[in-house]
């Protein structure tokens, strides 16, 4: 594919965006609402790539088929946990914090991004898409105390860091009684393994959800009293 090629959102990938917002969204017009605001996302993301390897080259192709549908999977997980804060660390361009965001906008999403230019993107978007409910911060997910945040319900974490490594940034963001949903590959088992070495007190390991054709499975840990 050329490099003028990727720096557009193609019909194909408009059509997915389209299926995945009739698939998500409560009825036709929070649909038709979803899309524009993902269509919108996306295309920024491209013009920034211009300048900033926001994302992989070789991702920008598949924007919406791998990134936005991946982070999107995970909606009927969070729609039973029915969190009202959600915390996204190490967001990136964005996923999986935005796509949800846009899917359910009456949720309250932080995204905490520690490099600059990734973060000054995400505030951007926050703004430009008039995400009433996100808020971007540009920090580091290992100091998150320090950021005077209430108690959130999820957090979430998308290639990010080992298990043993982001629970503890969770932890003391998280209520107790909340998740953790973490978005691992084929290597989770591995990284369940350390962690299960650790003997945390801290958190449970509650479930493992696979999803469907893609090597991507959401570890989903429950923060202890």
């Amino acid at each position: 594919m050329s490099e003028s090629a990727t720096r557009q959102l193609s019909s194909g990938e408009r059509s997915v965006l389209r299926a995945l917002a009739k698939e998500h969204a409560p009825d036709a017009e929070s649909a038709a609402i979803m899309v524009a605001r993902l269509e919108a996302y996306l295309e920024d993301l491209l013009t920034w790539t211009r300048d900033s390897n926001l994302v992989a080259q070789n991702d920008l192709g598949r924007l919406a088929s791998r990134h936005v549908t991946e982070s999107l999977a995970v909606l009927p997980l969070l729609d039973r946990l029915a969190p009202a804060r959600l915390i996204d660390v190490g967001s990136g361009a964005g996923f999986p914090a935005i796509p949800i965001q846009i899917a359910r906008p009456e949720l309250a999403v932080t995204v905490i991004e520690s490099r600059r230019r990734k973060g000054l993107f995400l505030k951007r978007t926050v703004e430009r898409l008039e995400l009433e409910n996100a808020q971007a911060i540009i920090g580091r997910a290992e100091h998150l105390e320090k950021e005077g945040l209430p108690p959130q319900d999820v957090g979430t974490a998308r290639a990010v860091a080992v298990i043993r490594e982001l629970l503890p940034w969770l932890a003391p963001v998280i209520r107790p009684g909340g998740h953790a949903v973490l978005f691992k590959g084929s290597a989770h088992v591995e990284e369940l393994a350390e962690w299960t070495k650790t003997q945390d007190r801290v958190w449970r390991h509650v479930e493992t959800v696979p999803v469907e054709e893609r090597h991507l499975w959401y570890l989903v840990f429950e923060r202890l009293p």
